[in-house]
């Protein structure tokens, strides 16, 4: 390959990876705001989260966020090319519930009267994760290991 055309490859492919990590960074951002309390906020980032995820057909991303991701994406105002985009995501929640013999996540959220809150460590991980901080300077801010920050419980840091 000529180098102006590696050159293309390589900004293409950093900018796909950028915007991936906008994404997934919304996205997490979105379910912080909704702990706060804070519901235009979550629904604002969830949106543009939304946005840039659909033409690029990304779906586990947001599933691997847990049931709290398919309650906030419910409460979304969508046009009707978004919320089919947003019924393949749910989809996707019911079939992970169904291979694991749970119930989905609304069906879950109504036998339980609630969502299990996050702790208090998964709060203060997941507001770190929203200024952006990587696994290693969250695990230095909290004392801990970056390989303890990774498999937090419910919190999907995919580095």
């Amino acid at each position: 390959m000529l180098p102006g055309a590696w050159r293309r490859v390589r900004v293409h492919t950093l900018s796909s990876i950028m915007t991936g990590f906008l994404i997934e960074t919304l996205a997490l951002q979105a379910l912080v705001y909704q702990v706060q309390n804070k519901r235009s906020r979550a629904e604002a980032c969830l949106g543009q989260a939304i946005d840039l995820a659909h033409p690029r057909g990304l779906i586990r991303l947001f599933v691997d966020l847990g049931p709290e991701m398919s309650r906030l994406l419910n409460r979304l105002k969508l046009d009707e090319e978004a919320l089919r985009y947003v019924g393949k995501i749910q989809a996707a929640f019911r079939g992970d519930a169904a291979k694991s013999g749970k119930p989905s996540p609304p069906d879950t959220l109504a036998a339980q009267g609630l969502l299990d809150p996050l702790t208090k460590r998964e709060l203060e991980i997941l507001g770190l994760l929203a200024q952006r901080l990587n696994n290693k300077e969250i695990g230095e801010k909290l004392f801990i290991s970056p390989g303890t920050v990774k498999p937090t419980p419910r919190i999907s840091t995919a580095s």
